[in-house]
């Protein structure tokens, strides 16, 4: 094996390790902190701080209104929930900026329009005054209501938790947005009443995929002449270990920009939001 070839599996090695070790080192940072993150794990996902594309995911719950939950929320639960988002942004009236824009004053802000910070053009292009109907689908799944957000938080999956956060976010600001009236919570039931999921045991509709077969139940063995599922991992090795060596690191880097945000990967090894990543390899992880 020549020498840039070894130095390409190197380079390949480093930059796969750096990926998978700043992914964990994002999602426990983020997931820790609160209930409604654990929720997120269990029932699968400029606001609080996943999948590229429009709408809900195939099979994921439809959106739970939360207009009629406001006026009865609880703003001390959602000053608590808040905190998860207090590594990337403010709520103060200073309106400072840090990861992300400040949060003071954003119920009834126009989206991409708080000074000084660096929007994504898809956050700009949305163009509209952040309602609780708009924080309500954005907050719960940020990447498909606006495809393209630089917001790396998955959502708030519990429509109970998004009302408390509302409620408390609503306070913090100089003219705080009025309670959501009878019509406008008709509205928002209404509207989300066609993303309902079919009734269980419903037919489904003309041209639709079918449901994907279960997977057998751990420790059982598979049907005799079933094919492997797609992309699981050969008996014996671990895929992503075996596609080290033949990986492509300028690809990798262009990956690991998405890091950027909480960790520096340079040699100047300065921490930031999440520690730098200089020399991670190797080194102790806590």
């Amino acid at each position: 094996m020549s020498s840039l070839e070894g130095n390409k599996i190197a380079a390949a090695i480093l930059v796969g390790g750096m990926i998978t070790l700043s992914v964990g080192i994002l999602t426990d940072f983020i997931y820790k902190p609160h209930h409604g993150a654990q929720a997120a794990h269990e029932g699968g996902a400029e606001g609080a701080g996943g999948a590229e594309g429009g709408g809900a995911a195939p099979g994921a719950k439809p959106l739970e209104p939360v207009l009629g939950l406001i006026a009865t929320a609880d703003a001390a639960k959602g000053e608590k929930i808040a905190t998860k988002c207090q590594s990337c942004h403010t709520f103060t009236a200073d309106g400072k900026n840090k990861v992300g824009p400040g949060l003071y004053g954003v119920i009834g802000r126009v989206s991409g329009t708080h000074p000084d910070f660096a929007y994504s053009e898809p956050m700009k292009a949305h163009g509209k005054p952040w309602t609780f109907a708009d924080l309500n689908h954005f907050i719960a799944r940020p990447k498909e209501f606006i495809p393209g957000t630089k917001m790396t938080f998955p959502g708030l999956p519990n429509v109970q938790d998004r009302a408390d956060l509302f409620a408390w976010l609503d306070k913090q600001s100089a003219n705080p947005a009025p309670l959501p009236t009878p019509d406008e919570i008709a509205a928002e039931q209404a509207a989300l009443k066609t993303e309902e999921a079919p009734a269980e045991g419903a037919a489904p509709a003309e041209g639709a995929a079918p449901a994907v077969e279960a997977a057998p139940a751990e420790g059982a063995a598979p049907a005799e002449g079933a094919a492997p599922a797609e992309g699981a991992a050969a008996p014996g090795g671990d895929n992503a270990v075996a596609m080290i060596a033949t990986a492509d690191p300028a690809a990798g880097e262009k990956v690991a920009a998405k890091c950027k945000a909480c960790h520096d990967l340079s040699n100047a090894e300065k921490n930031k939001v999440g520690p730098h990543l200089w020399g991670v390899i190797g080194r102790n992880c806590c």
